[in-house]
């Protein structure tokens, strides 16, 4: 960076990555929400009693929920009026096809729905290829310096260095800082900076080739995690769950209570133990007794209200649920419900709104990917996509995979087919059919005679 020494710039770095320390722990903490692990994890362990640990892990579940309802099925790109676009579509096709960008596009949105945003780089290898390469969003800073824009992304590295006859691995901090005309990397070793072989170098992007996407914007900086209103509520629910369990097995085995019975007369305590222990297992108490009031045995037996406990539980599922916009549809047996069509599509309308906010959002991200691409390709000279806007003309779409009963589509379908023709019922109400043409071009192969679509004729316009 222009204008400062390197001791000025290793503080002004070290002073970035401070900054963003408790962005980083917040993320992190999402994630391993995500991978199971939270607060009941924690719990003390008293060896008097029970420490049982239940972890149901509703941060997965609500995550992958959500993520597969929105990105099930691949992004689709096109466009209807501009020539240009079609043909930047055509090599986007081939990009994307080379990075595997379905998979990447869904796994950039997962580490999004998590931590809150994802953070992409765009880069052209030597070979002229156009690579999109995902980077955990905890590694990057964006900042201003002197009236431009800057990201630096820095990360923890292990090396095996010289060190007088031997080697010893050191820890190093990999630091890249990208502006909008080139690329700086550094290496910071026992604080020392040290910049890496051939750099800086161009980038001909002419802005920051790093893409940011968010979960869901918000008026804070960044996007917000699916499981951020959610975490307090996981908590709750797996540590009354542990406690229960704690208290259903410290109750399991309850204390007998000898009521004017001189059990321990003349026996050492291992003995007294070893005789209750017998008559415990012979299902039998023998006793007797010397006093002359009325003596008694009885285990001291939990007095629970396991009914009081589903109840509270119950509610913080059903919190939790509706506060993360996520269906709930298992039954109280944990079988998955046999719902209606309407039903479901009711049960997934919170889903649906809050996958409309996640889609502005994300798509934000997926028009400055567009545009980076199109830079990429004008300056290989494939094409003005960049210069022309044409990369502006391409439609974006996102395929939700809203579940459906195929029963009811059937039946649906077969009322309809009287008033309607086989290519509209099929393409408007059996959702499970990709291609409505191959498929009637089967049910014609079926039937042995051409069908009969229902539509109009240059002989008879009208279809009557």
């Amino acid at each position: 960076m222009e204008g400062l020494s390197d001791k000025s710039l290793l503080d002004f770095i070290n002073d970035l990555i401070n900054s963003n320390a408790s962005k980083i722990n917040e993320q992190n903490k999402y994630m391993t929400y995500y991978l199971g692990e939270n607060d009941v994890d924690k719990k003390t362990d008293d060896l008097n009693k029970p420490n049982n640990i239940l972890k149901f892990n509703f941060a997965e579940l609500v995550i992958e929920t959500n993520h597969s309802y929105l990105f099930s099925n691949p992004i689709s790109y096109d466009s209807k009026d501009n020539p240009a676009a079609k043909k930047f579509i055509d090599y986007l096709r081939v990009i994307n096809h080379d990075n595997d960008e379905e998979f990447h596009t869904a796994s950039i949105g997962k580490s999004a729905a998590i931590r809150g945003e994802a953070v992409e780089i765009v880069n052209i290898d030597p070979q002229g290829n156009i690579q999109l390469i995902e980077t955990p969003s905890t590694e990057w800073v964006f900042f201003n310096f002197n009236n431009k824009e800057y990201a630096l992304r820095h990360y923890e590295v292990e090396r095996w260095v010289p060190q007088g006859n031997s080697y010893e691995k050191k820890d190093i901090t990999k630091v890249e800082i990208y502006s909008d005309t080139q690329i700086e990397r550094y290496e910071i070793i026992e604080d020392n900076l040290y910049i890496e072989q051939g750099y800086p170098k161009p980038h001909y992007f002419e802005q920051i080739p790093v893409v940011v996407y968010e979960n869901k914007s918000t008026n804070e900086i960044g996007g917000q995690s699916d499981i951020k209103n959610i975490v307090n509520l996981i908590d709750g629910y797996n540590k009354a769950m542990s406690a229960i369990a704690d208290t259903i097995e410290y109750n399991s085995d309850p204390y007998l209570v000898l009521i004017n019975l001189g059990l321990t007369a003349g026996l050492s305590e291992e003995e007294a133990r070893e005789e209750v222990d017998r008559m415990r297992k012979a299902r039998l108490l023998e006793f007797t007794s010397d006093s002359q009031t009325q003596a008694d045995a009885k285990f001291l037996q939990w007095d629970n209200n396991i009914e009081a406990y589903e109840l509270f539980l119950n509610r913080l599922v059903r919190k939790i649920f509706i506060l993360s916009f996520t269906p709930d549809l298992f039954t109280k047996e944990g079988q998955i419900t046999a719902d209606s069509g309407i039903a479901l599509q009711i049960k997934h309308s919170g889903t649906d709104i809050k996958s409309n906010a996640k889609i502005k959002a994300f798509v934000k991200g997926l028009r400055k990917r567009l545009k980076l691409i199109a830079i990429a390709l004008e300056k290989q000279g494939l094409g003005d996509f960049y210069s022309s806007g044409a990369y502006r003309d391409v439609n974006i779409s996102f395929n939700k995979s809203m579940p459906v009963n195929i029963s009811d589509e059937i039946e649906t379908a077969v009322k309809a087919l009287g008033v309607l023709s086989h290519r509209t019922v099929i393409e408007k109400f059996i959702s499970k059919v990709d291609n409505a043409e191959e498929e009637l071009k089967r049910i014609e192969e079926e039937q042995g005679t051409p069908i009969n679509l229902g539509e109009p004729t240059m002989e008879d316009p009208n279809g009557e």
